[in-house]
């Protein structure tokens, strides 16, 4: 497939150029695929697999859903767990010191006045 680097530096950045698919044309191979699988009169003969005719039946519809998280001794049993684990939620920052001026030839020493 052709990329498009669209201004990016990465080749993994570029947006990959997939062609489209007419949608009729594939409906009638598809249909076309269906018709002579059915025709066929022997398992011989067949063109779909018994998991491909499945695949294509409708089915059951399934609902899954989380247990029942609306229970109010739940909700407080949560907030108290979490008020142990993060602690109070404003914490104050501590007062902001004045770094002593360091020397400029080694930064680890700090400076030193000068005489005279």
């Amino acid at each position: 497939f052709e990329s498009d680097p669209n201004g990016k530096r990465q080749l993994w950045e570029a947006i990959v150029k997939i062609p489209f698919i007419d949608s009729g044309i594939l409906l009638d191979s598809l249909n076309e695929v269906i018709q002579k699988d059915e025709a066929a009169t022997s398992d011989e003969d067949r063109l779909l697999s018994n998991g491909e005719r499945l695949r294509n039946v409708p089915g059951r519809s399934h609902l899954f859903s989380a247990p029942n998280r609306g229970a109010p001794e739940r909700k407080a049993i949560e907030a108290q767990a979490f008020a142990r684990v993060a602690g109070p939620v404003r914490q104050s920052r501590p007062p902001r010191t004045r770094r002593p001026p360091t020397n400029s030839r080694n930064p680890r020493r700090p400076a030193q006045k000068r005489r005279g």
